[in-house]
């Protein structure tokens, strides 16, 4: 989203299992949300098999650390979805 101060990513598991990232995803209801709510991370599912993980665009959220950190929670906590 141009101008957002918002990064995210939309995760789609497709019917092989193959992973990809979708940055067509329109964001601003979610986004939205978010600010009303003084959120800085948005993790929801979408549809059976996606996943939209998105954050303050701010590099604290975004470091290495963190990403590791948000990868291991969606691992942990949305197996159901990257298995397909």
């Amino acid at each position: 989203m141009s101008g957002s101060p918002w990064d995210y990513l939309a995760i789609v598991v497709h019917d092989k299992g193959e992973v990809s990232i979708d940055p067509d995803i329109d964001l601003s209801g979610l986004v939205q949300l978010a600010d009303e709510t003084a959120s800085s991370e948005i993790l929801i599912n979408f549809g059976e098999r996606g996943l939209i993980a998105g954050r303050l665009s701010q590099k604290r959220y975004w470091s290495e650390t963190q990403a590791r950190l948000l990868a291991q929670r969606i691992i942990w906590s949305h197996v159901d979805i990257l298995k397909g």
